[in-house]
């Protein structure tokens, strides 16, 4: 009976530990994405921005 509750228990940590992964991940995406777009935002305001030309 011991043997079949530890084993019930690992089985909870592995589920537990899929669990926290697919978080990670979830998370990451996430991060992603949102660095994907503040890039897009800096592009965008750079690119109305007058480039002013040096005077030679």
């Amino acid at each position: 009976m011991a043997i079949g509750g530890l084993i019930g228990l690992l089985d909870d940590i592995a589920a537990l530990a899929k669990l926290a992964a697919a978080s990670l991940n979830d998370v990451s995406a996430a991060a992603g994405r949102a660095t994907a777009k503040a890039a897009g935002v800096v592009v965008g305001v750079l690119y109305f921005i007058p480039i002013k030309k040096a005077h030679a």
